[in-house]
């Protein structure tokens, strides 16, 4: 009995160290991975935690560093109400009325670039 008290008294716990690894395809971080193999990139924790936080997808790795993608711009046009050759004419000015096609009449376009 006396061994085992010695043993526990001179027991040291392993200590754990995890690996943060992410998988790279190109330049496109494919996932996250916590283990090691094909196409994984070895990562610090702090950069695991930004990429589990803000998205993988919003990033890229190039030369051994992870960038933040760039924003896209929302590109929608809409549409405006103008006077062409032929259109609508509207019920007492009202745009969502229209009564009937004639000359002179408004038509919705997308204004051009």
């Amino acid at each position: 009995m006396q061994e085992f008290f010695e043993a526990l008294k001179n027991f040291q716990p392993k200590i754990f160290e995890p690996k943060y690894y992410i998988v790279v395809k190109g330049e496109e971080i494919d996932c996250l991975a916590n283990t090691a193999g094909n196409n994984h990139v070895l990562v610090t924790k702090e950069d695991y935690l930004l990429l589990l936080k803000e998205g993988h997808q919003n990033f890229y790795f190039k030369k051994e560093k992870i960038i933040l993608k760039p924003k896209t711009t929302n590109k929608k046009l809409y549409t405006t109400l103008k006077k062409s050759k032929e259109g609508l004419i509207f019920k007492d000015s009202d745009p969502y009325w229209p009564e009937n096609i004639k000359e002179g009449g408004y038509t919705w376009q997308i204004p051009s670039e």
